[in-house]
């Protein structure tokens, strides 16, 4: 199977039907383990874009994060936090639950999510640690652990 076919139904399992419609179709660099010869990750525009983890999981690079935010699907794996908690998630520190405006159906322990500011724009990456029930309830307690930040 070809390795963008194979990136593209990851994309579509993972983060929602039909995600892999905004990958770019032209010049994307596979880099294929030589033991394995599994995806270790991916390129575009000699930019880190996504890498696959041993257990098949994709983390996404913030730069393919803007490429996929357009697509409604895609969003239920975000979270929007308030304005003030967005300047310290940028420089990456962890979002807590008081400060979550608005979070997708697609969050659950450990997932991988997209933090946005109340302009939309991504503005980091982390990992779940609450659910989206969790965080909507919660008043305190961490619920994304930031991966990476614009900053």
């Amino acid at each position: 199977m070809n390795s963008q076919i194979k990136l593209a139904m990851s994309l579509d399992y993972l983060y929602g039907k039909n995600v892999s419609k905004f990958l770019p179709t032209k010049d994307l660099i596979f880099k294929i383990s030589s033991k394995t010869e599994k995806i270790k990750s991916v390129y575009f525009n000699n930019k880190s874009f996504v890498s696959f983890r041993s257990d098949g999981n994709i983390i996404l690079s913030l730069y393919a994060a803007n490429f996929f935010i357009k697509s409604k699907e895609f969003r239920e794996n975000c979270i929007t936090v308030t304005h003030d908690a967005a300047a310290f998630v940028k420089v990456g520190k962890s979002v807590f639950s008081k400060h979550v405006i608005k979070c997708g159906n697609n969050i659950y322990p450990g997932s991988e999510v997209i933090v946005m500011n109340t302009m939309n724009k991504v503005i980091a990456i982390g990992k779940a640690i609450l659910s989206k029930k969790m965080i909507k309830d919660f008043k305190f307690g961490v619920a994304v652990k930031i991966r990476n930040g614009v900053n």
